[in-house]
């Protein structure tokens, strides 16, 4: 894996997904996580590879630096296709609660400001980094559970500037579950994910907007598996907790 910015630390976790469509595999990722022992902070590489209708290979890479407090500190999205290449880069700037955004399309740049709350997230494609933002507060186990996410609709062109969204997490059991995944046990806890300003409609309005399922580790929020409701299930194929004082 090709690092766009070097980690700093110990790396503690490394890991891959296998993601399938009605059972067909169509990408894979590879990740690992660091952690700065001076700051506490952070930071997870992954880096996506998928095929095109053309044949062409896509490869997405995503550096994601987070604080101590789970609060995203920069996020550098790279989308390569063929000669294409378009960068994504968020920078939060604590101070005044705003988040810098630049879209860079071979010569052509482009830039926003976003202003945010002290507790947001930032989406990214990569599934390693899907559930960080449940750390960054306290959970509310019995009940719903919203948080601010920022999302960003611009992959080979710049369309707008990212957007901030509502999301809503619920454990669906009790407490922690053993799921059998690629013929391990695994124990975790399952989460449904809804976006939009409360359980019954999404911010269009949409009665009973489309969930995604996630089951998470203990490990940072890494989730061991993903299923939405088309069809499409992501799933960990490996994931190695190389912290020495776990």
């Amino acid at each position: 894996m090709q690092h766009r910015t070097k980690p700093k630390g110990e790396k503690f976790y490394r890991g891959a997904y296998t993601y399938l469509k009605n059972g067909s595999v169509y990408c894979e990722e590879e990740f690992e996580v660091f952690r700065d022992h001076s700051d506490l902070s952070y930071h997870f590489v992954a880096e996506q590879h998928s095929r095109v209708s053309t044949g062409e290979l896509l490869t997405v890479h995503v550096d994601y630096i987070i604080s101590k407090d789970y609060i995203p500190q920069s996020v550098f999205i790279q989308r390569v296709l063929g000669k294409e290449i378009v960068h994504e880069i968020f920078k939060f700037e604590s101070r005044d609660n705003i988040v810098n955004y630049t879209f860079k399309n071979g010569d052509q740049s482009f830039y926003d400001e976003i202003h945010v709350q002290p507790k947001f997230y930032i989406s990214t494609p990569v599934t390693c980094t899907s559930l960080i933002f449940l750390k960054s507060k306290k959970e509310d186990v019995t009940s719903k559970n919203y948080y601010q996410t920022i999302t960003s609709f611009n992959q080979w062109f710049y369309s707008q500037c990212p957007t901030q969204k509502t999301i809503i997490a619920q454990r669906t059991g009790t407490g922690s579950e053993t799921m059998m995944i690629g013929g391990s046990s695994l124990q975790g806890i399952a989460y449904k994910i809804i976006e939009g300003n409360d359980g019954n409609e999404d911010e269009m309005g949409n009665i009973n907007p489309p969930a995604l399922r996630f089951f998470s580790s203990k490990y940072v929020t890494i989730p061991y598996r993903l299923d939405t409701e088309d069809g499409i299930r992501i799933q960990i194929k490996y994931l190695n907790n190389l912290d020495k004082e776990s």
